[in-house]
């Protein structure tokens, strides 16, 4: 993958099962719904890519499926962390998070966006694989 690179994951998603009492997603060939993500390469490390997700659908555990499957699993998701991948650096949480989201308001009808910088446990994550 390079540096800005752009691509779009589209399937259909469902439940395939349970873990401890949680619901499972991931592909199915019917019965799922259209689950539709569009991605960017924000920077590369030696095995590692940051990406930017941008779901156009809001399925359960959509990005996290996307990813997982593409063989790209997002760091500390234990959930859909496949086993087949070894991993070399562990992270203190799910390095997933919105940095902003954009919605119309149900009630008003206002267009409402919120932004976030990143949490410190993703800027100390980002540093260990900097150097």
């Amino acid at each position: 993958m390079t540096l800005g690179e752009e691509f779009r994951i589209e399937n259909y998603l469902g439940k395939i099962g349970e873990v401890s009492g949680k619901s499972k997603f991931g592909e199915v060939k019917s019965g799922g719904d259209l689950a539709i993500t569009d991605f960017k390469v924000v920077e590369v490390f030696r095995d590692i890519v940051w990406l930017q997700a941008q779901p156009k659908t809001g399925r359960t555990h959509q990005i996290r499926v996307h990813t997982s499957e593409s063989l790209m699993p997002i760091l500390g998701d234990s959930f859909y962390f496949p086993e087949k991948i070894a991993v070399f650096l562990t992270a203190p949480r799910l390095m997933l998070h919105a940095s902003s989201l954009r919605f119309t308001h149900p009630i008003t009808g206002v267009v409402t966006e919120l932004s976030l910088d990143l949490p410190i446990e993703f800027v100390e994550v980002l540093g260990q694989l900097k150097t």
